[in-house]
């Protein structure tokens, strides 16, 4: 296919890789944006995939910076990334995102210099004008709202890196096109390629980035771009088998996730290929729009998978015309915009198009497709107002303000879990994962009333089905109502849990022992004493080795009021079943055997015992306890049981 621009292309051009005297200016305004928005982020918390990327990784935690595993791993450069960060300033946060930042920064400089170097090779673009429109398009980005969740989110570092190394295979190409050094260029940017294969898989399409890049701004057709660079290319693709190879050895390592499979290092839905597609199409088209008015961002949408193709139908047909056009565009004069376009496609294509992957929509799959629309809309506007200049600078400073703004605004929101997690909810009303996370985030800040609405909502919400939310959201609830003494209500919710593995039902009998024997000590409370007695001999056939539940039931059977539920020689029984020779030195268990030796009128026994107890209790210097025990050997001596009040 002949590109029809060629002879707008400026092939003979000297491109200076580094132009310090035009550059510096930019670099230190790109550097000092992102330093002051993002500065109220600087000591966010980790966020859901931070905790087993990077608090409770293992490699992390080892204190090694390099080892043979990392060839294993094909997001080994940030995880390395990560285990510097650990070494530095373990779990605090600050050195991460500080990294983040720069990284950031770095990108934005390498769009500018890249942005520069293209527009220089289309021969009605001055130096000056290439790079005023470089700084201004290079500046949008780097301050535009939609990159703020990978450049906050610690762990989508894996999705700036991968930029980076997008950004930096593309330079070095352009680079090469004219210079003497042109090779030193070319393995440059092979090896920035092959750097981003240990980035995030999502670089699996940059070879074909690369070409259709050579064709459209360097060579001008893909006769020439072989002709010229066919090994490079030839080289590009093989590559692949590179990360073929890591992300193969990578999944053999993978444990299963309930409820989804493993594929491309990605946790993936149970949806049809097909039907994740035509869910992408309105997700790509809700992408797009946030690039031209992000004041509405969700850290986690919650997107739903579709339930029939035909509730997307529209937006399917609206993304396929739009591919349709960008493919056409690559042929006609406006191929700069065609390729521009292409990019957002084969960007977005490993996460946005037939691999279902279990979040349909997340803001940093747009990290880089976002400059590309910014570089679409800035060259528009330079275009549709090409004669009127100060209209044009006076929308575009405009623009930049109000970008600053909401993106200072969005980096506040990240201030503290709790506080993101009410704007998710604020922009998603009815998303069962906010509200479970947010019910826990209350839980750990003792915002016991606000955790128990949380997960109230996050229960309503997941419709009852049974997923890791709803799972979540029950057990909350049921250990909140457990610790108001809200006994009943917990138990209802305890019958309602479906667990999903073998650990998740352990955590459900735990809660139900932990209620049944609050319910048991109720009953005793209100003198319901067969209840108490029933709910004790319940516990101790659901947990027939928890020692507790004997000991207190034997307490309950030795001192009760009512003669048809005391019973000493049951109680004694059931002590000595538990009983090894160290608990002869437990204050607590001789009490309850002075107890149970009174409820059969053993009273020498029961004295001599309880003055065991009671010599212990002296060492502890323990007043009340003294006390107490000293009550009950009163009985004794009276030869009297000590009953419960």
């Amino acid at each position: 296919m002949k590109h029809t621009q060629v002879d707008q292309l400026n092939t003979s051009v000297q491109l200076s890789p580094i132009a310090w005297s035009q550059s510096l200016l930019i670099w230190a305004l790109i550097i000092v944006s992102v330093g002051i928005l993002y500065w109220p982020a600087r000591y966010a918390p980790f966020l859901l995939d931070d905790y087993p990327a990077i608090v409770d990784n293992p490699a992390t935690q080892s204190g090694v910076l390099l080892d043979t595993s990392l060839l294993r791993n094909p997001r080994a450069l940030p995880e390395i990334s990560f285990r510097m960060n650990r070494m530095i300033s373990g779990n605090q946060t600050l050195s991460y995102h500080l990294l983040n930042f720069l990284i950031h920064a770095i990108n934005g400089i390498l769009l500018f210099h890249l942005a520069r170097s293209t527009l220089l090779r289309i021969k009605q673009t001055s130096n000056e004008k290439a790079h005023r429109l470089a700084a201004v398009i290079a500046w949008l980005w780097v301050v535009h709202p939609l990159v703020t969740q990978p450049v906050i989110y610690i762990v989508q570092r894996a999705e700036m890196m991968a930029a980076t190394s997008i950004l930096l295979t593309l330079l070095a190409l352009t680079y090469s096109a004219n210079s003497p050094r042109k090779y030193v260029w070319q393995v440059m940017a092979l090896l920035s390629c092959i750097a981003g294969f240990y980035c995030k898989p999502i670089v699996v399409t940059l070879p074909i980035i690369v070409l259709l890049w050579d064709r459209t701004f360097l060579a001008g057709t893909f006769k020439i771009a072989f002709k010229q660079r066919g090994v490079l290319h030839a080289l590009f693709f093989a590559s692949l088998l590179l990360l073929v190879v890591t992300q193969t050895t990578s999944l053999l390592n993978t444990a299963n996730i309930p409820d989804s499979t493993q594929s491309a290092g990605l946790t993936v839905q149970t949806v049809s290929p097909v039907a994740y597609l035509f869910a992408q199409s309105q997700i790509i088209g809700h992408y797009l729009w946030l690039c031209v008015w992000p004041m509405t961002l969700v850290f986690d949408y919650g997107w739903a998978p579709p339930t029939a193709l035909g509730d997307y139908a529209v937006s399917f047909a609206a993304m396929s015309l739009l591919f349709g056009i960008t493919l056409i565009s690559l042929a006609t004069r406006f191929a700069m915009f065609g390729m521009l376009l292409m990019l957002v496609f084969l960007i977005l294509g490993p996460t946005s198009s037939v691999i279902p992957i279990f979040d349909l929509a997340v803001e940093h799959r747009m990290y880089l497709p976002s400059a590309c629309v910014v570089a679409i809309l800035v060259l528009l506007i330079h275009q549709l107002l090409a004669r009127q200049v100060m209209l044009r600078i006076t929308l575009l400073v405009l623009v930049g303000l109000l970008f600053c703004g909401r993106t200072y605004l969005r980096a506040d929101d990240y201030r503290s879990t709790i506080s993101l997690w009410q704007t998710v909810i604020a922009a998603v009303p009815h998303h069962p994962r906010a509200y479970a996370i947010l019910g826990q985030q209350y839980e750990a800040a003792n915002q016991t009333d606000q955790a128990l609405y949380a997960y109230q909502r996050a229960i309503e919400y997941s419709n009852e089905s049974p997923n890791h939310v709803n799972l979540i959201a029950h057990l909350g609830l049921a250990k909140l109502l457990l610790q108001n003494q809200q006994t009943s209500q917990a138990l209802m919710i305890l019958n309602d849990t479906q667990p999903l593995s073998d650990g998740d039902q352990q955590s459900v009998h735990n809660l139900m022992l932990l209620a049944w024997r609050q319910e048991a000590a109720m009953h005793a409370r209100l003198r319901r004493w067969d209840l108490a007695a029933q709910t004790y001999e319940n516990l101790i056939k659901q947990s027939p080795d928890d020692k507790s539940f004997y000991r207190v039931y034997a307490w309950l059977l030795a001192t009760c009021p009512d003669d048809s539920i005391r019973d000493g020689q049951k109680a004694l029984n059931l002590l000595n079943q538990t009983v090894t020779e160290n608990d002869m030195a437990n204050v607590f268990v001789l009490d309850i055997k002075a107890a149970s030796l009174a409820a059969i009128q053993d009273y020498p026994a029961a004295i001599i015992t309880i003055n065991q107890a009671l010599e212990l209790a002296k060492s502890t210097g323990d007043d009340r306890l003294i006390r107490r025990l000293e009550s009950h050997r009163q009985s004794y001596t009276q030869h009297k049981p000590f009953l419960l009040k």
